[in-house]
């Protein structure tokens, strides 16, 4: 009965995490990837990948009145992002869809508990890059209009991630047309640490490149549930 219900925990956990989490990454070492439509050619031409989609992460904080929360922005194209991920069937409250240059945000259900949003309404979003004026360094504050509430039923997510479109992200964090990474579907997880070491084979050729998979990025909780 107990080993069932581990088995059962294990692959409810794996479910949730890779609702949101990549199957695998490619990222740049201490910058933003430039050439990476290039990249994402390359990638799609292996057997057990299924997309790939680019993606941006900051560190920013959601404001409204005097209440302040420290978030993961990670901007998406959610047209591509719905092939790597599994959140847009997440969504409880409002559309997945993002309009670029209109400013929507999708958030997880617990910042909508604690800022009391609901979809429509508005909040601002602070970066932690500053801009220049004559008065000195200020913050850059852009204010963003829900889209979207989803739900995963994890509170690292849904408590501390926000997703904006692709091309909101690079104007607001200043990354011009670069992106942080890839983010990879695998048609088969059981072959993730084979393709996950082709794919580190592939992009030698590219400076400073790093993959990394599911397996690695939460290998202790998993390694715990084992």
């Amino acid at each position: 009965i107990v080993l069932s219900v581990m088995n059962g925990f294990r692959t409810e956990l794996q479910t949730k995490i890779l609702s949101v989490a990549s199957d695998i990454e490619v990222v740049k070492i201490g910058s933003n990837l430039k050439s990476w439509n290039k990249l994402k050619l390359n990638l799609e031409e292996f057997k057990n990948i299924q997309a790939v989609a680019p993606y941006t992460n900051n560190q920013a904080m959601l404001s409204l009145g005097k209440y302040n929360r420290g978030v993961l922005v990670r901007g998406i194209q959610p047209n591509l992002e719905s092939k790597v991920s599994d959140l847009n069937s997440k969504i409880k409250e409002g559309e997945f869809n993002l309009v670029k240059n209109k400013y929507e945000i999708l958030i997880g259900a617990d910042i909508a508990r604690y800022f009391g949003l609901s979809v429509g309404d508005k909040i601002s979003l602070i970066s932690s890059q500053a801009s220049f004026s004559p008065v000195g360094m200020l913050p850059r504050l852009k204010q963003f209009k829900i889209k979207g509430i989803f739900e995963v039923g994890m509170y690292e997510y849904d408590a501390g991630l926000v997703l904006i479109h692709l091309k909101d992200a690079q104007t607001l964090f200043q990354m011009n047309k670069n992106v942080s990474g890839l983010r990879v579907k695998l048609k088969d997880l059981n072959q993730t640490r084979l393709t996950s070491s082709l794919i580190s084979n592939t992009v030698k050729k590219f400076d400073n490149l790093v993959v990394t998979d599911w397996t690695r990025q939460h290998a202790n909780l998993f390694a715990a549930i084992q």
